[in-house]
């Protein structure tokens, strides 16, 4: 059971997740296989990945301002985890919600996944693994 508005976690599950590299751009769904995906993690050398956002905490709308400084601690994490990452955002399908500033952080398991996305007020975070579809991870 959780406590996150089914709404909402049919939203999360609408939701594009764009992964930015160079100037190619990488949609992850969750629950469909993309050989992009897998494509992208082998040339990272790495087995899975999560993508994270700092923004808007538990689905509360925050100014940009606050979301930005969110996002400045959440690079800060990865930077002094020695973690490699790249820039993300998702994307409501429907138009409702405003895209949110996230970042796909390789060579991250799906628990420390979920901590992190709880350390930053999260409702869901998004794990990869090679070979699998994209997975939502609820975290309340």
């Amino acid at each position: 059971m959780t406590a996150i508005d089914a709404a909402l976690i049919a939203a999360y599950q609408a939701t594009d997740y764009v992964v930015f590299e160079d100037d190619a751009e990488t949609v992850l769904r969750i629950g469909e296989l993309n050989p992009a995906v897998d494509a992208l993690l082998k040339r990272h050398g790495a087995e899975q990945a999560a993508v994270i956002t700092a923004w808007n905490p538990a689905s509360v709308i925050l100014s940009d301002q606050e979301n930005e400084a969110r996002e400045t601690v959440l690079w800060r994490w990865i930077g002094d985890h020695q973690r490699f990452a790249l820039a993300a955002e998702g994307r409501d399908r429907s138009g409702k919600w405003r895209p949110e500033q996230s970042c796909l952080i390789f060579d991250i398991t799906a628990d420390q996944a979920e901590a992190l996305g709880r350390e930053f007020g999260q409702n869901a975070i998004v794990h990869l693994r090679l070979g699998e579809a994209p997975r939502l991870l609820l975290l309340r």
